[in-house]
């Protein structure tokens, strides 16, 4: 007679096998089970490396080809430092070779990529939690510094991450000078604003601008009544040229209203010359005064031609100013 079968072994029987199960869908699931992982080392020295994890992603412009797999902590006694080796996995799966070409193996173009500026580079995977990634790109302009400690795996030469150049090249500043430049600009900027001629100066401005408003008001005052004075000539002039016209186109000569003509001519033009020798001592050659004065110049000129036209004219034909001037 055979013995009963424990159901405490088959329940261990049973459990190990969804154990196994479930690591084995795990593994395929992440693709690590076929993916072909080769093993680099990056050493950041003088670098702090929190936020970097086990898991944390190796990137290549964009493109995550890899993993951070290991990081620790190494002395050197020769150079008494501290050097921080960062182990890493790249997933060559990720990479397609280009024209149907075999897939390098292991680092086999590595040299050459590292000779073409190939540097790693730690950046930040996320502000808020403060995560780390590793960035693979290309820096031609970069040495290629190298620790070489691990003779067993290829090693990735790294440069410092941007804020870390910004924030070394910040204190590499002459803080100092800078400091006692920026002290005594400033002194100097409080000496000079609190100076006797400064003082004096500002006093000054102020009493000129006041002087000029002043002068402004004055000669707005004044140009009132020589801008009327301008107007009221012209208005005569040309009131007397009517008239001149109309006593020598009448059928009779008029010599008392042709002489009472002249007379207001005369006024006239005596007061016009007035005007103008006022103008000229307040205005310049581009004043708005000046053009006035110009357009009068120009009514008197006319006025001066028609009564040498008329003077001609009497000369030629004296009897007009008993007859008049025949119309044509």
């Amino acid at each position: 007679m055979s013995k009963p079968v424990s159901k405490s072994l088959i329940g261990v029987f049973v459990l190990g096998a969804l154990v196994l199960a479930v690591a084995a869908v795990m593994v395929v699931g992440s693709g690590k089970f076929l993916a072909k992982a080769v093993p680099f080392v990056m050493y950041f020295e003088g670098s702090s490396v929190k936020g970097l994890n086990i898991g944390s992603p190796v990137m290549f412009r964009g493109v995550k080809i890899g993993s951070v797999t290991d990081v620790r902590l190494m002395f050197e006694p020769a150079g008494l430092k501290f050097l921080i080796p960062v182990h890493v996995e790249l997933d060559t799966s990720k990479i397609e070779v280009a024209g149907g070409a075999v897939k390098p193996k292991g680092g086999e173009y590595l040299k050459g990529l590292i000779d073409k500026g190939l540097r790693a580079q730690l950046e930040s995977q996320s502000f808020v939690t403060g995560q780390l990634m590793i960035n693979l790109d290309f820096f031609p302009d970069k040495p290629a510094r190298f620790v070489g400690l691990d003779k067993h795996v290829p090693e990735v030469p790294t440069i410092p991450s941007t804020f870390e150049q910004i924030s070394k090249d910040i204190q590499n500043l002459p803080w100092k000078e800078v400091f006692e430049s920026m002290r005594a600009t400033v002194q100097g900027i409080d000496k000079l604003v609190n100076s006797p001629a400064m003082t004096s100066a500002i006093k000054n401005i102020d009493q000129t601008f006041s002087e000029a408003t002043k002068t402004l008001k004055g000669i707005n005052d004044e140009l009132k009544p020589i801008l009327a004075n301008i107007e009221e000539t012209t208005v005569l002039v040309r009131t007397s040229a009517g008239k001149l016209d109309n006593a020598l186109t009448g059928e009779k000569g008029v010599p008392a209203q042709l002489e009472k003509t002249f007379d207001v001519l005369r006024a006239s033009l005596a007061q016009a010359e007035q005007t103008l020798e006022r103008l000229e001592e307040m205005a310049g050659e581009n004043s708005f005064i000046a053009v006035q004065a110009g357009q009068t110049l120009n009514e008197l000129d006319r006025t001066g031609r028609a009564m040498r036209a008329l003077a001609d004219y009497l000369e030629r034909h004296p009897e007009a100013l008993i007859k008049g001037k025949k119309a044509p």
